[in-house]
């Protein structure tokens, strides 16, 4: 068996844990791919005896976990759902699509979708139903943007299979975060080297008598952002900071319509102000707390 030969395709479900083939799904691009083909509990019968010795241990809560890195690009035409479509809705992200225009991913509170993976490895399929997860986005300046989904889903009996089909022709070339990237938050467009927002969604196993499955049971958008450190009158951080003074953030990557993606949130805050030094020059790493403003709308990524 050679090693290292690994595919993943995911198709949403439409019946939520039922899904059986791969049939329909798409194969994702990844940069790094992690899994835990079997994660379980271990019940100890703690059976007495009149000697020493362990007891066996019956095995509970089968489950699977996939954390998947994939490059933030966007599917080469404006309007269409990029390549990371299945896993951002099973993050309990909804989608509205406005044909040539753009792709619009904000978070909801309940009636989340769920997603069947499948991961070959060497010819071994495994098959992860009722999945469901949260996400990570990463930008560093001079660096390649990512988002990085961290998955948890029923695990299925592993076959032997074919490596399933791929097609990435559609999929874009990354953009390094730089001159194809703007920045503002609280409307101050600083000089920033690096951001990372985490969905911060609580995707937990959950096995009662009568149900089995994943469920999204909470949400809490944080982040941090590193900038150069601006005089006090350009913008003062640490009074913001001390106020819980809130405001917004945009973010725009890209240039070219079809591979332009936005980060935006409407009421986010700074705290924990910290100074850095990026190529000898000051910066000032903050965290961020991006919260609702109307109601699901803590954080919204435009594919466009």
């Amino acid at each position: 068996m050679q090693s290292k030969k690994r595919l993943i395709c995911v198709k949403l479900e439409s019946t939520y844990g039922t899904d059986a083939t791969p049939t329909g799904a798409q194969a994702i691009q990844v940069r790094d791919l992690s899994i835990t083909p079997l994660e379980n509990d271990a019940l100890d019968r703690q059976i007495v005896r009149p000697y020493l010795g362990g007891s066996d241990k019956i095995i509970s809560g089968s489950r699977v976990k996939i954390e998947v890195e994939v490059e933030l690009t966007g599917s080469g035409a404006a309007g269409t759902a990029p390549n990371v479509d299945a896993l951002l809705r099973a993050c309990g992200m909804a989608v509205v699509t406005t044909a040539g225009v753009s792709v619009v991913y904000t978070p909801i509170s309940g009636g989340f979708e769920s997603a069947t993976m499948y991961y070959n490895q060497d010819g071994l399929l495994h098959k992860v139903t009722g999945g469901r997860g949260t996400w990570a986005l990463a930008l560093k300046a001079k660096a390649l943007p990512t988002l990085k989904f961290s998955m948890t889903g029923l695990y299925n009996p592993v076959v032997d299979a074919a490596m399933l089909a791929s097609t990435f022709s559609a999929v874009q070339v990354p953009l390094p975060v730089g001159s194809a990237t703007t920045v503002s938050l609280h409307g101050y467009a600083g000089r920033m080297d690096a951001l990372n927002i985490n969905l911060g969604a609580s995707a937990v196993y959950r096995e009662l008598v009568g149900y089995r499955g994943v469920e999204i049971s909470d949400r809490a958008v944080e982040g941090d952002i590193s900038i150069e450190m601006p005089p006090i009158a350009a913008k003062d951080w640490f009074s913001a900071a001390l106020n819980t003074n809130v405001g917004t953030l945009a973010v725009t990557h890209g240039i070219t319509a079809g591979n332009i993606v936005q980060v935006d949130g409407p009421r986010v805050s700074v705290n924990s102000p910290a100074y850095e030094e990026s190529d000898g020059v000051v910066m000032l790493k903050m965290g961020l707390s991006l919260t609702p403003l109307a109601g699901n709308d803590d954080v919204k990524l435009t594919f466009r």
